[in-house]
């Protein structure tokens, strides 16, 4: 292959990714520092990742006691959300450009966080899941045998705006 055809697909895939990363941000809620609710569904135009854009676009099972919150400090974004219908599922997603690190406790089975199997849960457990996209080999998970046993509460300060 010459180099002048290589150097045309690297522009064709830069020229995609930020055409992509705009699309996300154009068609993406607002992030206010009060926070805000979170939700994929037909009526959602938060997208921030494929899953997300698939469920905005082709819409999703409806879960209306999901409940998020979102708040953007700058050098990294802490979301907490919980589903009360889901035995008092609760979980705490801190993001940064270096890392992800998601709490959950209990298990939604509809991933209303987007990030897979990490933000799913495991029914009974907490688990805590840290992931560095430069580095997998830094990627761990660790699982205590029980739930948050402030799950309530946790929620409550969720839909109060304190957390």
């Amino acid at each position: 292959m010459s180099k002048t055809v290589a150097t045309q697909r690297r522009v064709g895939l830069v020229g995609l990714a930020v055409t992509l990363g705009l699309a996300s941000t154009a068609l993406g809620a607002p992030v206010h520092a009060e926070g805000g609710g979170r939700t994929a569904g037909p009526d959602s135009w938060f997208v921030s990742d494929a899953g997300d854009l698939g469920a905005a676009l082709f819409g999703s099972v409806d879960d209306p006691d999901f409940i998020s919150r979102t708040t953007d400090f700058g050098l990294f974004t802490l979301t907490s959300a919980a589903d009360p219908d889901d035995d008092n599922y609760v979980a705490v997603v801190l993001q940064t450009a270096w890392f992800t690190d998601i709490l959950t406790s209990g298990t939604d089975p509809e991933d209303n966080l987007g990030f897979g199997a990490a933000s799913i849960g495991v029914a009974g457990e907490t688990v805590n899941t840290f992931i560095v996209p430069g580095c997998p080999d830094l990627d761990s998970t660790f699982a205590l045998p029980f739930t948050d046993p402030f799950a309530e509460l946790f929620t409550d300060l969720i839909q109060l705006g304190l957390v």
